[in-house]
């Protein structure tokens, strides 16, 4: 509860929410970002936010650090960057992508961990929405070296997760999860061919507190065998 009650959670959508107010602590930003999977459905809005961050720490002559917490293209835990200049930070933030793999965050708590700090600093974590057992080693571990600020997608925003389908007889069902039970979130299955031609749309819905639901698709044998991709619009 304490840890809740530290953190301060807004939503991460554009515009960034007072993005001139004075950073806290001393030394350089920390600028902690999660680019699995998950964080792809804002991602425009997250490399906003990044510059909009980088931009304060230029502006009141701070250093810059970047830490990803996704696991590299080659396998490599994910890596802090050192102290960077504004200007050097922009190129690197700029050239960052959502991987298509999940966060590793006890591997980021590792690499911030070899960082040395001379007194507290300011860390801004855009966070992903999704938890798991990282998450309060890594923001207490942020909190105890200054002050910690985790900026969080709006539960109408956050990601859903697509299954691969099951086929009985001529019925192919598709499992959908999202990550928050809250709202409607509805979103639609869209069904294509190699050539992108739309073989069918069907609606998603999901039951009142439910994370998880199915839809079950019966296609004629020469469409079926045309599928090439599933895919979730606005995901």
């Amino acid at each position: 509860r304490l840890l809740a009650a530290a953190l301060l959670i807004v939503a991460l959508a554009p515009p960034l929410l007072a993005p001139n107010k004075a950073l806290t602590g001393q030394g350089p930003l920390v600028l902690i970002i999660d680019d699995g999977w998950a964080a792809a459905r804002d991602w425009p809005a997250r490399q906003d936010a990044l510059r909009q961050f980088i931009n304060q720490a230029d502006r009141e002559n701070r250093a810059v650090i970047l830490v990803p917490t996704a696991p590299q293209m080659d396998g490599r835990p994910p890596a802090a960057s050192g102290q960077l200049r504004p200007s050097e930070a922009r190129i690197i933030a700029a050239a960052m992508t959502p991987k298509p793999w999940p966060t590793d965050r006890a591997l980021a708590l590792a690499a911030i961990q070899g960082l040395g700090f001379q007194g507290p600093v300011s860390t801004i974590w855009l966070n992903d929405g999704l938890g798991d057992g990282s998450v309060s080693p890594l923001a207490e571990t942020l909190q105890r070296r200054g002050n910690l600020r985790l900026l969080s997608p709006d539960a109408t925003k956050m990601p859903m997760l697509l299954r691969s389908p099951v086929s009985k007889g001529s019925k192919l069902t598709i499992t959908v999860n999202r990550a928050s039970t809250s709202g409607a979130t509805p979103s639609t299955l869209r069904i294509l061919a190699a050539d992108g031609r739309l073989l069918a749309l069907e609606t998603v819905s999901f039951a009142a507190g439910k994370s998880e639901t199915a839809i079950t698709v019966d296609l004629p044998l020469e469409l079926r065998n045309e599928i090439a991709r599933f895919e979730l619009e606005n995901q």
